[in-house]
């Protein structure tokens, strides 16, 4: 159903599940997690190279494993900003395989859904 569509492949390489917004430093062990500035570059770029993106009639936000949780947490932020340039677009996120860990997972003091959120933190 896509055969028509503008595609942007992003592979994923922010570790932080796009979704980081921290610089370097001791409570990083020195790592950089900047993935919710690939999004928002990412975004930019596209709003303002993208021919007749007024047209546009809709737009998917796909993901897959990890990526599928960098669509879970940046989905509204996109579709803000695509909804700024084009108000009657119609955005669809599709976030696939993005909960990774087993219910059964939960050990005592181990608790999968906190490990979850570290991510998150960042």
């Amino acid at each position: 159903p896509f055969h028509n569509f503008l595609k942007v492949f992003v592979p994923y390489c922010s570790s932080d599940v796009y979704s980081g917004t921290r610089s370097a430093g001791a409570d990083t062990n020195g790592y950089y997690f900047h993935g919710k500035y690939i999004i928002e570059a990412l975004v930019k770029d596209i709003i303002k190279n993208k021919p007749n993106i007024e047209n546009m009639k809709q737009l998917v936000f796909i993901g897959t494993s990890a990526g599928a949780m960098g669509v879970t947490v940046n989905c509204d932020y996109v579709a803000e900003q695509f909804y700024t340039v084009n108000k009657d677009l119609d955005v669809r996120c599709i976030a696939d395989g993005g909960d990774f860990v087993p219910p059964l997972a939960h050990k005592k003091d181990c608790d999968p859904y906190e490990i979850t959120k570290i991510p998150f933190k960042f």
